[in-house]
């Protein structure tokens, strides 16, 4: 029941829209944009950084114009720094528990008159919220990825492909501005001032290399076959710092702290960290190795090197970043064997042997 009636306030909102903006008239001038808002309302963290690729591209394409931020309030405190955005406006899902922001939100999409409204959901699933916050701002131009359910809702609908990597389907959702490049990364620069206060987590060590074993329900890698790959970092002397997800039961495994015993000097537990003290300790370390997790992304964007462990060779062209020397994503069909050609990875990259 709950599908159908959304299905049919869709399909009058459809109508309604459809009659009310015909398609005819869609000639913009980007250069004389003042403000555009770029929208990600999922929780995904690995989402919402990938979507940073489109600032420096806005930058470019908007020489004139306030670049601002919508993002959910569990992830928005990351970017409050360092993402070249101007404002950062914080999304609650449950409105009902906020509606005074939620009234605040929707008061301040209306006063800042926005030129352009960049979507940046699923590439094959809006989100229904995502595109109501869209045309609530009552922006002339509202870019997104083109399907059956967003057309209403978008001036500029965009086609998403399906073999390329999510980073190109976002760069394609500029094309109706200008030309994008094909190939570039998301950046983040931490908040230097958490550089000192996330340092004392690893001091005396220096320039760890940090294994992130999170407890995911769908991608998760058992915490034994991080710590063998922890062992042979360990056995070159680089100092390694693992880290879990909140709340992970596995911080108590007597297998981890076996681990941690065997090498006191260099091995060290991570207790969790909020997202902007955990961007400003990787960027202190010289290795990040993960599986397909949000934190392997804040990774990329912070700028180190990255080796990450995917469960599926799609996913890993989907969601892997492909810059030679910079950023390694693995396939692995078999555990041991990905256990080996991971560890060869990291051992293989440049400055990652470095004496510390």
């Amino acid at each position: 029941m709950e599908h159908r009636g959304r299905n049919l306030l869709l399909a009058g909102l459809r109508a309604i829209l459809l009659r009310r903006e015909p398609r005819a008239s869609r000639e913009i001038n980007p250069s004389l944009f003042s403000k555009v808002l770029i929208i990600r309302t999922g929780k995904a963290l690995g989402d919402a950084l990938q979507s940073l690729i489109l600032i420096p591209e806005c930058r470019r394409l908007f020489p004139n114009a306030r670049l601002d931020l919508m993002l959910r309030d569990n992830i928005s405190p990351l970017f409050q720094y360092g993402t070249g955005a101007g404002n950062i406006l914080v999304f609650h899902p449950r409105f009902l528990s906020h509606p005074l922001a939620m009234l605040h939100l929707l008061r301040q999409l209306r006063r800042e008159r926005y030129d352009a409204v960049i979507a940046c959901d699923n590439a094959f699933k809006s989100s229904f919220t995502t595109l109501c916050l869209a045309l609530w701002t009552g922006a002339r131009c509202r870019a997104g990825f083109d399907n059956e359910e967003s057309r209403a809702f978008l001036s500029h609908p965009v086609a998403p492909s399906r073999p390329d990597p999510m980073i190109s389907n976002l760069l394609r959702l500029l094309s109706p501005f200008g030309k994008t490049p094909a190939d570039a990364i998301p950046t983040l620069r931490p908040d230097p001032a958490l550089a000192s206060e996330t340092a004392r987590l690893f001091r005396p060590l220096k320039r760890p290399a940090l294994i992130f074993a999170p407890h995911h329900w769908r991608k998760s890698w058992p915490l034994e076959a991080f710590l063998r790959i922890g062992e042979r970092l360990l056995a070159e002397k680089i100092p390694v710092l693992l880290a879990l997800g909140p709340g992970d039961p596995r911080a108590d495994d007597p297998a981890l702290r076996q681990w941690l015993a065997a090498a006191p000097d260099l091995a060290r537990l991570v207790p969790p960290q909020p997202l902007p003290a955990f961007a400003s300790l990787l960027s202190q370390c010289r290795l990040f190795v993960s599986n397909d997790c949000g934190p392997y992304h804040l990774a990329a964007a912070v700028g180190i090197p990255c080796v990450a462990a995917f469960l599926s060779a799609d996913n890993c062209h989907y969601f892997g970043y492909h810059l030679p020397g910079r950023l390694i994503a693995l396939h692995h069909p078999e555990q041991i064997e990905a256990e080996r050609a991971v560890a060869a990875a990291c051992l293989g990259l440049p400055g990652v042997r470095e004496t510390a």
